[in-house]
């Protein structure tokens, strides 16, 4: 667990269905290691950690997965920035081959289309596109047309950032993504992090308030059987435009 040898105080949360790899991580009798449910990916673990630590969160979190070195970020990379007291992305660009979907900006931001790809290939039942999450989210929605994020949903993030916003956003994002394992929700969420973290923008009535929330969730129609088909994006804007078009929404 080589991340681990980074940090005095950590969590380690294993979704894994490996009965062997399991067994050799219940031997270990290391309370800091949690067994969780196969669902919701990573994204669900952050979450569950954020709600169920609330009145005692640190200062800085820092929200990793386990292939998280040499996947979305160097080693290099990541040893100049894992001490930060302040909000920072978990990835740099050494790994990214430009795509009709995906490019980079600066060293740390990753900017997608925001046509929502991923859906044709993954389960879905509350969103299929990015823009309803936004929508259901937010009083005055804006759509953009594209998304800077942190692959895997790695990164550092201050206390203050995360209580700046409701419990109850915690919880009904918990429950969005309780499903399956690797949901069309757990893509949009991942997504839209950044957005929520770094935001100001308001939120509708409903998710102020935890029993209101998941109502208006539990009324949202099911879209598990409905055929998405992937939307193709031309690749024609320089990646100067697109960087700061993407840095500028919700700024």
């Amino acid at each position: 667990m080589p991340l681990t040898k980074y940090a005095k105080n950590f969590e380690i949360f294993d979704q894994s269905n490996d009965q062997v790899f399991r067994r050799q991580l219940e031997e270990l009798n290391d309370p800091r290691i949690k067994f969780s449910k196969h669902v919701g990916h990573n994204i669900i673990d952050y979450l569950n950690w954020i709600i169920n630590n609330w009145d005692n969160l640190p200062e800085v979190v820092v929200f990793a997965k386990g292939n998280m070195l040499e996947r979305h970020i160097d080693k290099e990379h990541w040893e100049r920035i894992y001490l930060n007291n302040h909000y920072t992305f978990i990835y740099n660009d050494k790994f990214l081959t430009d795509s009709e979907n995906q490019f980079a900006g600066w060293s740390s931001d990753f900017t997608e289309i925001n046509n929502s790809w991923f859906v044709s290939h993954s389960t879905h039942r509350y969103f299929t596109k990015t823009n309803q999450l936004i929508e259901f989210l937010y009083k005055s929605p804006r759509f953009p047309r594209y998304l800077t994020f942190s692959p895997g949903a790695c990164y550092i993030v201050e206390k203050s950032r995360l209580q700046n916003k409701p419990l109850s956003l915690w919880i009904g994002l918990r429950e969005i993504l309780d499903y399956d394992f690797f949901p069309s929700e757990a893509w949009i969420v991942e997504r839209l992090l950044h957005t929520i973290f770094f935001s100001e923008q308001d939120f509708k009535d409903y998710v102020y308030d935890e029993e209101k929330f998941l109502k208006a969730i539990s009324e949202l129609p099911d879209r598990s059987t409905e055929k998405v088909i992937r939307e193709r994006n031309r690749f024609k804007v320089l990646r100067s435009r697109v960087y700061w078009k993407a840095r500028s929404f919700f700024r």
